[in-house]
């Protein structure tokens, strides 16, 4: 029997299709279309800004394959999963263990990095596990072939991918890297830590001083790399991330209504809403809820969580960092 689509996979079906229908011909079939204008468009600003030759870009860019698969993913990403779907994915007892093996191998990096950045060691190896199983899977799409299919055949993200193929370009030329080599994510992440390009140039970390920042094989650039990306978004060292809240009364729901209403421990108290453990009155936190398989989850949440945010703007993808890290540190303490 056919599948009868829901009119919402009905729409993205129908929104896919459409953006298929933007890839020109010749971009399906030999390579990206460099008679395309905008990609014509873009080859010319990169010889203009930055002194690329425009018959070394067309030559490369006339080896691009778009993949117009891409758009699925972008339109139905793991994030969007209601929490209790999701947090079974990553907050799991073996990324845990993986994680304490992978901390003890790097001890050393993990304390420096700590002490030079104040990120604990939890969390730079939970966004390790979350997005690479501490560098077992970097990827497997050619980023080049990612981020020209986003930035010229998907028009609800194109300038931001345009910018960032700009930035890849600029990375592979300062670290001699072959552009049609390097694999990654199908949005055009890189490395163990899946940086995207202006992230990896912006916040890379050359350990050993060998003159550029091996995020795909170096596990010491990228434990120091993504401690320096949270140092840059503001990462207050030793602050709370989100705290499980309890609720009473009704008043909660009026802080609900108004999004990210930021109050002090101390003022919550006056809507029924409490910390489940101690934390100092004076500290802010907005209430924010969680799908549970039993009903809605309440938490409340601090700077350091819209800060992870920064790596990734799902709150399901911020809350598993966060549990995934507690659990680590958990796994090492009781292993230690």
């Amino acid at each position: 029997m056919q599948k009868v689509l829901g009119f919402g996979r009905f729409l993205q079906a129908m929104f896919i299709a459409g953006i298929c229908l933007l890839l020109p011909a010749c971009a399906t079939t030999s390579g990206c279309c460099t008679q395309d204008p905008q990609v014509k468009q873009f080859i010319q600003q990169m010889c203009a800004r930055h002194n690329f030759q425009q018959a070394e870009l067309t030559r490369l860019f006339a080896q691009v394959k778009p993949n117009n698969h891409l758009v699925d993913s972008m339109t139905a990403p793991h994030e969007a999963l209601p929490w209790y779907r999701y947090r079974p994915l990553f907050v799991k007892k073996e990324h845990a263990k993986n994680g304490v093996i992978f901390w003890r191998e790097h001890a050393g990096t993990f304390a420096k990095a700590q002490q030079q950045y104040g990120v604990p060691p939890e969390i730079i190896l939970a966004i390790l596990g979350v997005e690479t199983n501490y560098g077992h899977f970097l990827g497997k799409y050619r980023v080049i072939d990612c981020l020209s299919t986003l930035a010229f055949y998907y028009p609800p993200r194109a300038p931001y991918f345009r910018g960032e193929l700009e930035q890849y370009l600029l990375l592979t030329r300062e670290n001699s890297l072959d552009p049609l080599g390097v694999l990654g994510s199908y949005a055009g992440a890189i490395g163990q830590p899946q940086f995207m390009p202006s992230s990896y140039r912006k916040y890379s970390v050359d350990t050993n001083h060998k003159g550029y920042s091996d995020l795909m094989g170096n596990s010491n650039d990228a434990i120091m790399s993504v401690a320096n990306y949270f140092k840059g978004y503001g990462w207050l060292s030793g602050q709370p991330i989100a705290i499980r809240a309890r609720i009473s009364g009704e008043g909660y729901k009026k802080l609900l209504a108004r999004s990210k209403t930021k109050l002090t421990i101390a003022e919550f108290k006056a809507y029924g809403v409490s910390p489940s453990h101690w934390v100092a009155g004076q500290q802010q936190a907005y209430l924010l809820p969680f799908a549970g398989a039993n009903g809605p989850e309440y938490w409340l949440i601090f700077h350091n969580f819209d800060v992870i945010m920064r790596y990734n703007t799902s709150p399901n993808y911020a809350m598993a960092v966060t549990q995934l890290a507690e659990l680590i540190g958990a796994t090492y303490r009781h292993k230690a």
